[in-house]
């Protein structure tokens, strides 16, 4: 069953709350995709849906760089959760895929 999610999404670590509604997330999320060609940039992933637009420096500890073009990249879920918990592990290879 698949899980469902509040538009808004609370941290507790930082006392933020992301609206998914944000017009400029929105944007964001979509000119992220658009510049992805809306495919998995996972190395050898060629998965068109179920895609996420992941915050290369995170979006509670980076609020200046949030909605930078260069700050996302388009991920599968697979991928998504595989990298939950290591993203600092990633961010290079990710900031260098984004700036080709």
């Amino acid at each position: 069953m698949l899980k469902k999610y509040n538009k808004y999404q609370y941290n507790f670590r930082t006392n933020n709350c992301r609206d998914w509604n944000d017009p400029q997330y929105r944007k964001w999320k979509k000119l992220t995709h658009q510049r992805d060609g809306y495919c998995c940039q996972w190395p050898g992933c060629p998965m068109k849906n179920r895609l996420v637009a992941h915050h290369i420096k995170k979006w509670e500890d980076y609020p200046e760089v949030r909605f930078e073009l260069w700050n996302g990249i388009t991920l599968c879920y697979k991928h998504h959760n595989q990298i939950k918990g290591q993203e600092e592990y990633y961010e290079e290879m990710f900031l260098r895929m984004t700036m080709k």
